[in-house]
């Protein structure tokens, strides 16, 4: 029963960080669009393979987790075990929100902005907290 709690948080949350780490380097998408699945193997797409569309509402099992390839970092890919299992039931939620900033965090940018810094190893140094 756990094990199905955290894969029901811990699913959405590793698509969504997926998501935006290829958003990051690419124009956003459209709000509401879902991503389309490919097959992949050995970390190459192949073009012949058909696309499984993704939409809000659509529900995958355990059958289906190799659709799921493609949108997965390598390191999750890995330990998929971790967080995919038979019975398991995944539901798509909405795709590529945008949600407002809230206020606390854009008075504490705001506030901080420019303050930390990066050491040589890429740590974060001198940063501060808000009160």
């Amino acid at each position: 029963m756990l094990r199905k709690s955290i894969a029901r948080c811990l699913v959405p949350w590793l698509l969504a960080c997926t998501t935006a780490a290829e958003a990051a380097l690419a124009a956003p998408p459209p709000e509401n669009r879902c991503p389309t699945t490919t097959a992949r193997r050995g970390g190459d797409s192949h073009e012949d393979a058909v696309p499984m569309p993704l939409r809000e509402g659509m529900v995958l099992t355990y059958e289906n987790v190799l659709s799921l390839r493609s949108l997965l970092p390598d390191e999750v890919w890995r330990n998929r075990e971790q967080f995919f299992f038979e019975g398991m039931k995944l539901e798509i939620g909405p795709c590529h929100r945008r949600y407002p900033v809230p206020s606390f965090q854009a008075d504490a940018t705001a506030e901080f902005a420019g303050r930390a810094q990066v050491d040589e190893s890429g740590n974060l140094m001198t940063y501060q907290r808000s009160r």
